[in-house]
Protein backbone atom coordinates (compact mmCIF):
# COMPACT_ATOMS: atom_id res chain seq x y z
CA UNK A 1 0.00 0.00 0.00
CA UNK A 2 0.99 3.64 -0.76
CA UNK A 3 1.33 6.09 2.25
CA UNK A 4 2.71 9.89 0.88
CA UNK A 5 3.26 8.28 -2.49
CA UNK A 6 6.08 5.98 -0.98
CA UNK A 7 6.44 2.41 -0.58
CA UNK A 8 6.84 0.73 2.18
CA UNK A 9 9.61 -2.05 2.28
CA UNK A 10 6.85 -4.80 2.12
CA UNK A 11 5.33 -3.11 -0.81
CA UNK A 12 8.42 -3.28 -2.61
CA UNK A 13 9.09 -6.48 -2.14
CA UNK A 14 5.55 -7.72 -2.82
CA UNK A 15 5.53 -6.36 -6.55
CA UNK A 16 9.13 -7.11 -7.25
CA UNK A 17 9.01 -10.67 -5.82
CA UNK A 18 11.97 -10.14 -4.26
CA UNK A 19 12.82 -10.71 0.01
CA UNK A 20 12.72 -8.27 2.59
CA UNK A 21 15.99 -9.54 3.49
CA UNK A 22 17.28 -8.91 0.35
CA UNK A 23 15.94 -5.35 0.07
CA UNK A 24 17.86 -4.61 3.49
CA UNK A 25 21.03 -6.21 2.17
CA UNK A 26 20.94 -4.10 -0.95
CA UNK A 27 20.41 -1.25 1.46
CA UNK A 28 23.37 -1.80 3.41
CA UNK A 29 25.66 -2.53 0.24
CA UNK A 30 24.45 1.15 -1.04
CA UNK A 31 23.10 -0.81 -3.98
CA UNK A 32 19.85 0.05 -3.34
CA UNK A 33 18.68 2.76 -0.56
CA UNK A 34 15.30 3.93 -0.03
CA UNK A 35 13.93 7.18 -0.58
CA UNK A 36 13.38 7.71 2.81
CA UNK A 37 14.15 6.26 6.37
CA UNK A 38 11.86 7.47 8.97
CA UNK A 39 14.22 8.46 11.65
CA UNK A 40 11.79 7.15 14.58
CA UNK A 41 10.66 4.13 13.37
CA UNK A 42 13.64 3.14 11.00
CA UNK A 43 11.21 2.23 8.35
CA UNK A 44 12.24 2.28 4.76
CA UNK A 45 10.26 4.31 1.93
CA UNK A 46 10.80 4.09 -1.68
CA UNK A 47 9.30 6.08 -4.19
CA UNK A 48 7.66 4.57 -7.60
CA UNK A 49 10.58 5.09 -10.29
CA UNK A 50 12.96 3.10 -8.00
CA UNK A 51 11.24 -0.18 -9.21
CA UNK A 52 12.81 0.49 -12.41
CA UNK A 53 15.99 0.79 -10.88
CA UNK A 54 15.28 -2.64 -8.83
CA UNK A 55 13.95 -4.08 -12.29
CA UNK A 56 17.39 -4.07 -13.48
CA UNK A 57 19.31 -4.92 -10.43
CA UNK A 58 16.94 -8.62 -10.73
CA UNK A 59 17.14 -8.75 -14.58
CA UNK A 60 21.42 -8.53 -14.19
CA UNK A 61 21.48 -10.69 -11.08
CA UNK A 62 19.14 -13.55 -13.28
CA UNK A 63 22.13 -14.10 -14.97
CA UNK A 64 24.55 -14.29 -12.76
CA UNK A 65 26.35 -10.48 -12.84
CA UNK A 66 27.95 -9.86 -9.58
CA UNK A 67 26.60 -7.28 -6.87
CA UNK A 68 29.70 -5.08 -7.62
CA UNK A 69 29.45 -5.14 -11.49
CA UNK A 70 26.16 -3.80 -11.13
CA UNK A 71 26.59 -1.19 -8.93
CA UNK A 72 29.56 -0.18 -11.53
CA UNK A 73 26.66 0.55 -14.17
CA UNK A 74 25.28 3.12 -12.00
CA UNK A 75 28.32 5.29 -13.24
CA UNK A 76 28.35 4.59 -16.82
CA UNK A 77 26.85 6.34 -19.85
CA UNK A 78 24.25 5.13 -22.14
CA UNK A 79 27.13 3.92 -24.65
CA UNK A 80 28.90 1.98 -22.12
CA UNK A 81 25.33 0.57 -20.88
CA UNK A 82 25.06 -1.13 -24.44
CA UNK A 83 28.71 -2.28 -23.99
CA UNK A 84 28.21 -3.31 -21.10
CA UNK A 85 24.77 -5.21 -21.80
CA UNK A 86 26.72 -6.67 -25.13
CA UNK A 87 29.09 -8.26 -22.48
CA UNK A 88 26.46 -9.79 -20.90
CA UNK A 89 24.89 -10.97 -23.78
CA UNK A 90 28.08 -13.15 -24.32
CA UNK A 91 27.99 -14.35 -20.70
CA UNK A 92 24.36 -15.42 -21.20
CA UNK A 93 25.44 -17.50 -24.80
CA UNK A 94 28.02 -19.35 -22.77
CA UNK A 95 25.83 -20.64 -20.26
CA UNK A 96 23.60 -21.62 -22.74
CA UNK A 97 26.12 -23.55 -24.79
CA UNK A 98 27.18 -24.74 -20.91
CA UNK A 99 23.92 -26.06 -20.62
CA UNK A 100 23.22 -27.45 -23.52
CA UNK A 101 26.27 -29.59 -23.12
CA UNK A 102 25.24 -31.01 -19.74
CA UNK A 103 21.70 -31.39 -20.90
CA UNK A 104 23.08 -33.73 -23.65
CA UNK A 105 25.51 -35.21 -21.03
CA UNK A 106 22.34 -35.55 -18.95
CA UNK A 107 20.37 -37.77 -21.86
CA UNK A 108 23.43 -39.52 -22.80
CA UNK A 109 24.37 -41.05 -19.19
CA UNK A 110 20.94 -41.94 -18.65
CA UNK A 111 20.57 -43.95 -21.78
CA UNK A 112 23.77 -45.38 -20.52
CA UNK A 113 22.57 -46.30 -17.27
CA UNK A 114 18.91 -47.95 -18.33
CA UNK A 115 20.64 -50.18 -20.15
CA UNK A 116 23.24 -51.19 -17.59
CA UNK A 117 20.36 -51.06 -14.76
CA UNK A 118 17.98 -53.46 -16.70
CA UNK A 119 16.71 -55.85 -14.49
CA UNK A 120 14.86 -58.45 -17.23
CA UNK A 121 18.50 -59.68 -18.17
CA UNK A 122 19.98 -60.44 -15.21
CA UNK A 123 21.87 -63.73 -14.93
CA UNK A 124 21.36 -64.19 -19.07
CA UNK A 125 23.63 -64.45 -21.53
CA UNK A 126 22.63 -61.63 -24.42
CA UNK A 127 23.95 -60.02 -27.74
CA UNK A 128 24.22 -56.43 -27.67
CA UNK A 129 25.12 -53.24 -30.27
CA UNK A 130 27.14 -50.91 -28.51
CA UNK A 131 28.13 -47.90 -29.85
CA UNK A 132 31.51 -46.41 -29.48
CA UNK A 133 32.11 -45.44 -25.83
CA UNK A 134 34.96 -42.23 -25.14
CA UNK A 135 36.80 -43.40 -21.95
CA UNK A 136 39.00 -42.39 -19.63
CA UNK A 137 41.96 -44.96 -19.48
CA UNK A 138 44.42 -45.95 -16.64
CA UNK A 139 46.70 -48.88 -17.54
CA UNK A 140 47.98 -50.61 -14.73
CA UNK A 141 51.33 -51.64 -13.54
CA UNK A 142 51.11 -53.95 -11.50
CA UNK A 143 48.96 -57.27 -10.63
CA UNK A 144 47.11 -57.77 -7.93
CA UNK A 145 44.02 -55.25 -8.90
CA UNK A 146 41.01 -57.35 -9.92
CA UNK A 147 36.99 -57.50 -8.91
CA UNK A 148 37.37 -57.38 -6.06
CA UNK A 149 38.98 -53.68 -6.23
CA UNK A 150 35.33 -52.29 -6.74
CA UNK A 151 35.16 -50.25 -3.58
CA UNK A 152 38.71 -49.64 -2.74
CA UNK A 153 41.15 -46.58 -3.84
CA UNK A 154 41.46 -48.20 -7.51
CA UNK A 155 39.72 -45.35 -9.06
CA UNK A 156 40.22 -42.59 -7.22
CA UNK A 157 42.88 -41.02 -9.56
CA UNK A 158 40.68 -41.27 -11.81
CA UNK A 159 37.60 -39.59 -9.63
CA UNK A 160 40.29 -37.07 -8.48
CA UNK A 161 40.83 -36.39 -12.29
CA UNK A 162 37.19 -35.81 -13.29
CA UNK A 163 36.62 -33.56 -10.93
CA UNK A 164 39.16 -31.38 -11.58
CA UNK A 165 38.00 -31.37 -15.29
CA UNK A 166 34.71 -30.73 -14.99
CA UNK A 167 33.85 -33.48 -17.15
CA UNK A 168 30.35 -33.69 -16.43
CA UNK A 169 28.11 -37.01 -15.17
CA UNK A 170 30.15 -39.95 -15.75
CA UNK A 171 28.66 -43.94 -15.64
CA UNK A 172 30.40 -45.63 -13.37
CA UNK A 173 33.65 -47.57 -13.75
CA UNK A 174 35.29 -50.28 -15.48
CA UNK A 175 38.31 -52.87 -15.79
CA UNK A 176 39.38 -54.57 -18.86
CA UNK A 177 40.97 -58.59 -18.32
CA UNK A 178 42.58 -61.09 -20.41
CA UNK A 179 39.65 -63.65 -21.73
CA UNK A 180 40.30 -66.95 -20.20
CA UNK A 181 37.86 -69.97 -20.02
CA UNK A 182 39.92 -71.39 -16.51
CA UNK A 183 39.39 -68.60 -14.14
CA UNK A 184 38.68 -70.44 -10.93
CA UNK A 185 38.00 -67.18 -8.82
CA UNK A 186 37.93 -63.28 -8.95
CA UNK A 187 41.35 -63.07 -7.59
CA UNK A 188 42.58 -64.59 -10.34
CA UNK A 189 41.56 -61.84 -13.10
CA UNK A 190 44.15 -59.30 -12.75
CA UNK A 191 42.85 -55.86 -14.36
CA UNK A 192 45.53 -54.47 -16.93
CA UNK A 193 43.19 -51.37 -17.55
CA UNK A 194 40.97 -49.67 -15.50
CA UNK A 195 38.46 -47.02 -17.30
CA UNK A 196 35.64 -44.81 -17.10
CA UNK A 197 33.28 -43.93 -19.74
CA UNK A 198 33.18 -39.97 -20.72
CA UNK A 199 29.70 -38.84 -22.35
CA UNK A 200 31.12 -35.31 -22.01
CA UNK A 201 31.96 -34.29 -25.44
CA UNK A 202 34.58 -31.31 -23.83
CA UNK A 203 37.81 -31.40 -25.15
CA UNK A 204 40.22 -32.43 -22.70
CA UNK A 205 43.52 -30.59 -23.11
CA UNK A 206 45.26 -32.26 -20.05
CA UNK A 207 45.71 -35.62 -18.99
CA UNK A 208 46.93 -36.43 -15.82
CA UNK A 209 49.99 -38.92 -15.51
CA UNK A 210 49.80 -42.50 -16.05
CA UNK A 211 46.28 -41.89 -17.85
CA UNK A 212 44.88 -41.20 -21.28
CA UNK A 213 42.03 -40.51 -23.22
CA UNK A 214 40.69 -44.00 -25.40
CA UNK A 215 37.73 -45.94 -26.55
CA UNK A 216 36.15 -48.92 -26.41
CA UNK A 217 35.00 -50.09 -30.27
CA UNK A 218 31.69 -50.06 -31.15
CA UNK A 219 30.11 -53.19 -32.46
CA UNK A 220 28.62 -56.44 -31.57
CA UNK A 221 28.96 -58.49 -28.62
CA UNK A 222 27.70 -60.91 -26.14
CA UNK A 223 27.30 -59.93 -22.52
CA UNK A 224 25.85 -60.88 -19.37
CA UNK A 225 24.65 -58.85 -16.44
CA UNK A 226 24.37 -59.78 -12.45
CA UNK A 227 24.57 -58.13 -8.90
CA UNK A 228 28.03 -58.02 -7.45
CA UNK A 229 29.16 -60.80 -5.21
CA UNK A 230 32.23 -62.86 -6.00
CA UNK A 231 30.83 -66.16 -6.31
CA UNK A 232 27.82 -64.40 -8.89
CA UNK A 233 31.13 -63.50 -10.84
CA UNK A 234 32.64 -66.45 -11.43
CA UNK A 235 29.17 -68.37 -12.11
CA UNK A 236 27.98 -65.46 -14.64
CA UNK A 237 31.54 -65.42 -16.16
CA UNK A 238 31.27 -69.23 -17.19
CA UNK A 239 28.12 -68.85 -18.38
CA UNK A 240 29.38 -66.16 -20.88
CA UNK A 241 32.39 -68.71 -21.32
CA UNK A 242 30.36 -71.02 -22.48
CA UNK A 243 28.64 -69.07 -25.24
CA UNK A 244 32.20 -68.46 -26.13
CA UNK A 245 33.55 -71.71 -26.26
CA UNK A 246 30.69 -73.37 -28.10
CA UNK A 247 30.73 -71.14 -31.18
CA UNK A 248 34.87 -71.86 -31.05
CA UNK A 249 35.30 -68.00 -30.64
CA UNK A 250 38.66 -66.31 -29.50
CA UNK A 251 38.60 -63.35 -27.90
CA UNK A 252 41.32 -61.36 -26.28
CA UNK A 253 39.64 -59.28 -23.28
CA UNK A 254 36.57 -58.74 -21.20
CA UNK A 255 35.06 -55.60 -21.16
CA UNK A 256 33.62 -55.08 -17.54
CA UNK A 257 31.38 -52.16 -16.49
CA UNK A 258 29.76 -51.69 -13.14
CA UNK A 259 27.19 -48.82 -11.82
CA UNK A 260 26.04 -48.81 -8.15
CA UNK A 261 22.25 -48.55 -7.59
CA UNK A 262 22.41 -47.67 -4.14
CA UNK A 263 23.29 -43.74 -2.97
CA UNK A 264 21.71 -43.29 -0.23
CA UNK A 265 24.37 -43.07 3.14
CA UNK A 266 22.34 -45.76 5.13
CA UNK A 267 21.69 -48.40 2.33
CA UNK A 268 24.12 -50.98 1.70
CA UNK A 269 26.13 -51.09 -1.63
CA UNK A 270 24.71 -53.05 -4.73
CA UNK A 271 26.46 -53.02 -8.03
CA UNK A 272 25.39 -54.16 -11.06
CA UNK A 273 28.69 -55.63 -13.17
CA UNK A 274 28.06 -56.06 -17.24
CA UNK A 275 30.61 -58.16 -18.69
CA UNK A 276 31.15 -57.76 -22.37
CA UNK A 277 33.20 -59.95 -24.87
CA UNK A 278 33.25 -57.94 -29.07
CA UNK A 279 31.87 -60.22 -31.28
CA UNK A 280 33.28 -58.85 -34.56
CA UNK A 281 36.77 -59.82 -33.63
CA UNK A 282 36.71 -62.80 -31.31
Amino acid sequence: MKKDNLYTIGDVAKLMNISIYTLRYYDQIDLFKPAFTDPKTNYRYYEDTQLFQLDWIKSLRSIGTPLEKIHETYQISTAEQLHFLDEQEQVVNEQLSELTAVQKNIAQVRQYLTQQLDDHQLNEVYVLEAPVTRILVKPLTKKGINPRAIENSSYSDMKHFLEEQHLGIHGGYGGIFPYRADYASVEEMDYHTLFTPLFSDKWVTEIAEGMDIGKIPGGRYVAIRFEFSPSAYVINYQKLCAYIEERHLKPKSIYEFFTMTQYAPEAKSVFIIELRIRLDKA
